[in-house]
């Protein structure tokens, strides 16, 4: 077989040693070989050692037949009695899909081309990454500022601990300081509405003593000029504002009515209706007084109005 059996004398004159590799492989092999034939003579014992065989007769055949017939098997039954649930849920489906389409009487023709589809599709994420890249090109503005960035070489150190502090304690709030800042409101406010009624020409004295006060407060200016005469109201206009209260407008010769309504709706707080009545008021009361000094006896009734302006001045 053309096996290298090449070998080494002995060095005391006896049978020569197996030294060669193939030598070795060979008697592995032999070894395996019987191996292999002992274990399958004795697969062909234990196989041939039953000799039992018995007959089943007729009769035996057909009861158990009969009974197969009679009880079939569980997992049969259960499959023939109960269906998969999926199944159920398939024909529950199908049957709302029908009873939906039974009341549609529109079927529109539906053609076959499906490729319509694909091509649009392809187009749209053409048009996807074309927008992609444009993106990617076009510089951000973080990366223009921290390139900006990168050019500084000034890095200063910065200090973020509070290392500091602070010895500024609040200003104390002095007692009653509150008090003070509500009584000066008030006064301005009280100054402010005896400033808008004199402008209406209200004669009614709502602060006794406040010209005189003023006064004794309040240094008037050096003045080389004669101080002129106060206007007197040619026509005065009582109104009656509701819960008792009352108020009087002097009209003098050149006075706006709207300006006189609007100083008198400000003053007591009325709305815009009753302002727009106050002007129809005024004007009327000023076209009957001109009306009165065109015609006759004007001068009567001039001299009238004069006397009652000056009882009310007194």
């Amino acid at each position: 077989m053309g096996w290298d059996t090449a070998c080494d004398a002995a060095p005391w004159g006896g049978t020569p040693l197996v030294t060669r590799p193939c030598a070795l492989s060979f008697g592995l092999w032999c070894k395996g070989r019987l191996m292999y034939s002992k274990t399958r003579q004795v697969k062909k014992v234990e196989v041939n050692e039953p000799t039992f065989q018995p007959a089943l007769s007729e009769k035996t055949h057909m009861i158990a037949e009969a009974r197969r017939s009679k009880q079939p098997q569980s997992l049969q039954m259960q499959l023939h009695v109960t269906p998969p649930t999926d199944v159920k849920l398939e024909g529950v489906r199908r049957e709302l899909r029908d009873r939906e389409m039974a009341e549609c009487t529109f079927s529109p023709a539906i053609n076959n081309r499906g490729q319509a589809g694909r091509v649009s599709n392809r187009r749209y994420m053409q048009e996807m990454e074309k927008r992609k890249m444009e993106k990617k090109c076009q510089p951000s503005w973080s990366s223009i500022q921290d390139r900006e960035l990168q050019e500084c070489t000034f890095k200063p150190t910065i200090n973020t601990s509070k290392s500091y502090k602070t010895n500024f304690k609040p200003t104390a709030r002095h007692k009653g300081e509150e008090k003070v800042v509500e009584r000066l409101k008030a006064a301005q406010q009280e100054r402010d509405r005896v400033s808008t009624m004199k402008d209406i020409r209200y004669i009614e004295d709502v602060n006794k003593g406040w010209e005189k006060r003023e006064k004794t407060t309040k240094a008037a200016p050096f003045n080389l000029t004669a101080k002129g005469s106060k206007r007197k109201p040619e026509l005065y206009i009582d109104v009656q504002l509701g819960g008792g209260r009352k108020g009087r407008i002097g009209v003098c010769r050149g006075d706006q009515p709207d300006k006189l309504a609007a100083n008198f709706a400000r003053v007591y707080a009325l709305d815009a209706d009753v302002k727009k009545q106050l002007v129809a008021l005024i004007e009327t009361r000023i076209q009957e007084l001109n009306d009165a000094h065109d015609g006759v006896g004007a001068d009567s009734e001039y001299d009238a109005l004069e006397k009652e302006a000056g009882n009310a001045d007194a």
